[in-house]
């Protein structure tokens, strides 16, 4: 197996530097429309709550492309309105009806897990306003409605490359995978992983995550006894500290793998159960293995000069996300046309974001690079990139 690492401290997730051309992705210098209203851009996410980190990174993001392209081509100013929602599925729900009848806002990014966005897509239709999820990966977002888009690649694709990388790379036959079954993003990755795993061969145990510290414990020693090596957990960071911490008390080290977001909401939250995680993989959109881009260079510039906070793949996602929205908008001829701007959105080809091409499919899909990390003390290594 030809494995590459590169090594990288968390501070600088986002900051490591060498550049390609991408001169085409270079705001354009534009002279300021004095008097004229600003472009209003809805954002959403959890603010306040136990995911106030994963918001604020987000946001950070988000406000960092906003300084490199402080207006629009047209000379108008790009004007970013917040709703918290905590990352409820009903405040979600509030907020973008807020957002878009109160506040007037010409499209709307979601920095929210996949159960906030899965349950906007009642009535993102009847709104009819752009929505761009920057954090969720659930397919079924962009079934039922033609108003939400993905940043991210979706579920399907990263079930099925974490499946495929413990087959083919890393030559494990026997696994288990732990399932929280009240969270359906957990859900939709571990049926996926199943059944790509189970489909070349492979052979799978399942267990579910419960609350119930002293069943879980007993569970894990049933699989510890079993000499299953590799522990598949597409959990939420809290649920996988749990878990992490009853494999350090039964001294079981399998390997693991996790799912997008992880990291970062581990390093932001659960700093001193870091040591937990040591080896632990995990599949995420960003990484250092792909040269920075000229934008990635920009971004990453503007950041290190406005923010202290380390940067994450959450805050990668909500500058990517801004920027192509602002991208869709200055192909709009008039730039509060939500159609036209949702149009321009699922016709995003080829955008040069921070480690290379993103583009979004008319069907609200993007597609875009994964990437297997993994976590050695309070550093991120890379371990592969997989188109």
């Amino acid at each position: 197996m030809k494995t590459i690492y590169i090594l990288l401290s968390a501070l600088f997730l986002l900051i490591t530097s060498v550049s390609c051309d991408d001169t085409a992705q270079t705001p354009k210098q534009v002279v300021p429309v004095k008097g004229a209203d600003p472009i209003k851009i809805g954002i959403i996410g959890p603010l306040s709550g136990p995911d106030k980190d994963w918001g604020e990174s987000g946001l950070s993001g988000i406000k960092t492309a906003t300084y490199l392209q402080p207006y629009l081509e047209n000379g108008r100013k790009i004007e970013l309105i917040s709703e918290d929602d905590q990352n409820d599925p009903i405040l979600a729900k509030k907020a973008l009806a807020k957002l878009v009848n109160e506040e007037h806002v010409s499209s709307v990014i979601v920095m929210s897990n996949s159960e906030s966005v899965l349950n906007l897509r009642n009535i993102a239709e009847n709104l009819k306003t752009p929505i761009l999820a920057i954090a969720a990966t659930h397919p079924d977002i962009t079934e039922d409605n033609s108003y939400i888009s993905q940043l991210l690649f979706d579920d399907n694709f990263q079930a099925s490359v974490a499946a495929s990388f413990v087959i083919d790379e890393l030559l494990v036959e026997h696994a288990a995978v732990m399932i929280d079954k009240e969270n359906p993003h957990s859900l939709y990755l571990a049926k996926q992983f199943i059944n790509k795993f189970e489909s070349v061969g492979g052979v799978i145990a399942e267990i579910s995550f419960t609350s119930d510290s002293a069943l879980l414990q007993k569970n894990l020693e049933s699989l510890k006894n079993k000499n299953i090596s590799l522990l598949y957990l597409p959990l939420d960071a809290d649920n996988a500290v749990a878990t992490a911490r009853l494999l350090d008390a039964i001294n079981w080290k399998p390997i693991i793998l996790g799912s997008d977001m992880l990291q970062a909401t581990i390093l932001l939250q659960h700093q001193e159960s870091l040591d937990l995680f040591d080896g632990m993989l995990a599949t995420d959109p960003y990484t250092t293995l792909s040269p920075q881009t000229n934008y990635g260079k920009s971004v990453a510039k503007l950041y290190r000069k406005s923010f202290e906070s380390p940067g994450t793949v959450l805050a990668a996602a909500g500058c990517e996300g801004a920027s192509i929205m602002f991208s869709a908008i200055n192909r709009c001829q008039n730039s509060e046309d939500k159609s036209c701007i949702n149009s321009m959105l699922r016709t995003t080809h080829d955008f040069l974001g921070i480690f290379g091409k993103i583009s979004i499919k008319e069907n609200g899909k993007s597609e875009r690079a994964i990437f297997i990390n993994t976590i050695n003390g309070r550093h991120l290594q890379v371990v592969v990139k997989v188109y």
